[in-house]
């Protein structure tokens, strides 16, 4: 959905920035080498899960410094982010898992944990997922096993409830979006909420500069 997100983006001159996780930085890299060498490091040494999602975190925060500077001025698209770390660890962990590792967050990444305005997520049952990866040929990495990927689509679905327990004055809107649909149709679905995000950024705007006018 990206790429058509990109296509839409530049055909309406949005200009947005679009950015991914893990990213192509050295802790991005190392955590794709573990991935694809079964969870183990270049040592052959096995990486725990709490190892693994904090990995992804430190990256996450070499990843927001770098758009801070983008985010007054653009709208930032990234594929993956928070979500995702906290959907998979819940996976393992449960409740109590979703907390602790919501918590490292907050440590590690400081100031650089925000919350995004739209979380878009793409829900497709596991079986599925499955299907998709073997057909592009890609070799399927650690954590693409299908009990495994059963219980982070659990992570996705209850993240909404979670994570407004835990932050009920989060303004952040979360769109479950059916993904087992053609790619057009999960395109134009998604389009529909970020068009509300947009809209609703832009009526903030307005009152901002209306209120700096009084």
């Amino acid at each position: 959905m990206i790429e058509m997100l990109q296509k839409w983006d530049e055909k309406n001159g949005i200009g947005g920035i679009f950015t991914k996780e893990p990213t192509d930085g050295e802790i991005g890299q190392r955590i794709r080498m573990i991935l694809d060498n079964d969870g183990r490091d270049d040592k052959g040494h096995k990486v725990s899960a709490e190892s693994l999602q904090v990995l992804y975190i430190k990256d996450r925060l070499e990843h927001r410094q770098s758009e801070a500077a983008f985010l007054e001025m653009y709208s930032v698209f990234t594929d993956r982010d928070y979500p995702s770390t906290l959907s998979y660890y819940y996976a393992s962990h449960g409740n109590l898992g979703f907390k602790w590792i919501l918590s490292k967050h907050e440590k590690i990444l400081g100031d650089y944990f925000f919350i995004p305005d739209l979380v878009i997520i793409l829900d497709l049952p596991a079986e599925e997922a499955i299907k998709r990866i073997k057909k592009t040929g890609k070799k399927m990495d650690f954590f693409e096993k299908l009990e495994f990927l059963r219980l982070v689509r659990d992570g996705y679905l209850v993240f909404p409830r979670l994570i407004q327990e835990i932050y009920p004055e989060s303004e952040m809107h979360i769109a479950v979006t059916d993904a087992t649909q053609s790619p057009e149709k999960v395109f134009k679905d998604s389009l529909v909420w970020i068009d509300k995000c947009f809209q609703k950024k832009l009526e903030a705007a307005k009152y901002i500069k209306i209120f700096k006018k009084k």
